[in-house]
């Protein structure tokens, strides 16, 4: 996909989305483990900002999720994700232990307001970086 908000920029994005969200990402503090982990996540997160399918919007607290062509049936569509409250963090339990996806999903599906058929369906495309948001935050 071609990039359309430069790296700077799209950093920039990402730390105001981490400092709002009190997610750590002062990889100078971090274990080799935990430094790996985050730059990983990072990564899907950070590809979907450049490409410009994600944005943060720091007066709202919210991240943005443009839908991909990928995903035939809900291409275009925009996701408000939202940290999740305890309601949202419940959900994940409705997954059997084990189903770390299936967890993933749920989270997904409580952070945009959405169910999770309609995470399910989407593209991997599109799942990859919604994963991402989810397991950052799950990890902080």
């Amino acid at each position: 996909m071609k990039q359309v908000i430069d790296n700077q920029t799209a950093n920039d994005m990402f730390n105001e989305f981490c400092e709002s969200w009190n997610i750590d990402n002062d990889i100078d503090n971090m274990n080799t483990e935990d430094k790996d982990s985050f730059e990983d996540l990072k990564s899907k997160i950070f590809t979907a900002i450049t490409d410009g399918r994600l944005i943060f919007n720091p007066e709202k607290s919210i991240l943005i999720y443009t839908i991909s062509n990928d995903s035939e049936k809900e291409k275009g569509k925009v996701l408000n994700i939202r940290r999740p409250n305890g309601r949202g963090l419940r959900q994940i339990d409705r997954a059997k232990e084990g189903k770390n996806v299936e967890r993933a999903y749920y989270l997904i599906a409580a952070m945009s307001g959405v169910d999770f058929q309609y995470v399910d369906e989407l593209a991997y495309n599109d799942i990859k970086p919604l994963m991402g948001i989810a397991q950052l935050f799950l990890a902080s």
